[in-house]
């Protein structure tokens, strides 16, 4: 038997010109649960309570092109809350080479939702020592609270991934479908990634490549998320020197997300500023590559009665611009590049004891 439980507060306050806002946050969680692991099968069972609360009141701008402290502004001052209730079943079966799961998840109807039923589906197939097939599917819910509306998201998963792992070498890749109802709109992925491993005497080697197809679409239109990636890669590498250091290195390289570039200007008589008008979503552009290469170099020394690791760590170590965005002067006849940090250096120590 399991009993959690949290309670979480905060208090936020932000300024930008005429732009004010207080939000404050309560979040209170409690579940009770079973588990039985038997060799065969293997059990768990609960019951789960989620309460959010948000307060949120300030001033925002009407015009969002104007944000001086003298334009004007709207009075903003809402408290929403959320209560999420569950019961929850998940059994799990393993007989040879077989291995099926599966589980649901109940909300009755109560104070914000109507009822509902989450529910999935796993498969696991070992073909040999070293090959295995895993199909999965899935319905999910959740509950949402933002700072205008509380709304309930649902979303079907879809997924085959298969693995390989002999000796040093791991590998696994996998094809999915996600289609997610977020209010209005519709938002379906579908994604390949590929991932290998290599782990030898004092190297750690770790690839992996992903193709993610994310649209976001409503009544009026199309166009892709923010995370709709032709490829994202990612490399990692650990090298031990024995009783000397570990090195170690993170690459990333990926498209740039799309932003909407800017068609045309006018100018604004009521609050005596210029109105950028951007481009619709559906013909965004893509800002330039993202790379990154990140380098640390630990050593751990004993200590007293601990240890003691120091580290010298660097970000971004080619210092690469890699572009956030663009900004603009006031009346958006210049633009120029914002970007992610550039070259940090950092060194530290942790002693344990």
């Amino acid at each position: 038997m399991e009993w959690n439980q949290l309670f979480n507060w905060s208090d936020g306050n932000f300024a930008f010109g005429n732009l004010t806002l207080n939000n404050q946050r309560q979040n209170y969680f409690s579940s009770l649960n079973y588990h039985r692991f038997e060799d065969a099968y293997s059990i768990k069972a609960g019951v789960v309570w989620d309460y959010d609360k948000s307060k949120l009141n300030g001033t925002f701008p009407i015009f969002n092109f104007a944000m001086r402290p003298d334009h004007p502004t709207v009075a903003y001052d809402t408290l929403q809350t959320v209560h999420t209730p569950e019961a929850f079943l998940y059994l799990k079966w393993n007989q040879n080479a077989w291995g099926i799961g599966g589980g649901m998840r109940y909300h009755p109807d109560w104070f914000n939702f109507s009822a509902w039923w989450s529910h999935q589906l796993n498969v696991r197939w070992s073909i040999s020592d070293t090959h295995a097939l895993l199909l999965s599917a899935g319905k999910y819910h959740k509950a949402n609270l933002d700072s205008e509306n509380i709304f309930a998201t649902q979303s079907h998963h879809y997924a085959i991934e298969y693995l390989y792992e002999k000796k040093e070498w791991k590998w696994t890749s996998s094809l999915y479908y996600k289609r997610t109802t977020l209010q209005n709109t519709i938002n379906p992925i579908a994604g390949l990634e590929l991932f290998a491993a290599y782990k030898k005497r004092n190297l750690n080697a770790r690839l992996s490549f992903a193709h993610i197809h994310s649209m976001l679409e409503n009544e009026e239109s199309r166009y892709p998320s923010n995370y709709d990636f032709d490829y994202f890669i990612r490399l990692m590498l650990q090298y031990s020197l024995p009783n000397i250091c570990e090195i170690s290195m993170v690459y990333l390289h990926r498209q740039g997300q799309y932003f909407q570039s800017l068609r045309d200007t006018r100018f604004h008589e009521l609050t005596n500023t210029w109105q950028p008008l951007f481009v619709d979503p559906a013909n965004a552009q893509r800002l330039p590559t993202y790379q990154l290469l990140d380098i640390s170099i630990s050593r751990i020394m004993p200590l007293g009665a601990g240890s003691l690791v120091v580290f010298l760590s660097a970000n971004n170590v080619l210092n690469i611009k890699n572009v956030r965005g663009y900004e603009y002067n006031f009346d958006y006849t210049q633009q120029e590049e914002s970007l992610y940090n550039q070259r940090v250096v950092f060194m530290g120590g942790v002693w344990s004891f």
